[in-house]
């Protein structure tokens, strides 16, 4: 992973499910004793970097929440919150967000 793209991780005690934050990005993995595979990439789009700093899996694997921030050019900042579910296969999906202006932290427990 290229600088920055691995800021936070959470995973399964046995390593089939890996979520990794970082600027820009959300990724499954998974280990199989062996080798790390990658299994897919969310990108964020926006035009100014999303930095995902924290990332937790729910009890099942099916789902994590990565909270994020960004700072504008005027050094505003907003930040917030994106939902992903996660297919048997690895794959994610976005699937709700929520969105705050201005400094904010977040504390997960998701277990």
């Amino acid at each position: 992973m290229a600088g920055n793209e691995a800021r936070d991780l959470d995973f399964e005690a046995s390593l089939e499910r890996i979520v990794v934050a970082g600027r820009n990005t959300v990724k499954t993995a998974s280990f199989d004793g062996a080798a790390l595979s990658l299994l897919d990439t969310h990108t964020a789009t926006d035009v100014l970097n999303t930095e995902y700093r924290s990332v937790a899996l729910a009890n099942d694997a099916e789902a994590a929440i990565a909270v994020w921030f960004q700072i504008a050019p005027d050094d505003s900042i907003t930040g917030g919150a994106h939902l992903f579910s996660i297919a048997a296969d690895g794959s994610l999906s976005q699937v709700d967000a929520v969105d705050y202006s201005g400094r904010g932290t977040t504390v997960l427990q998701v277990r």
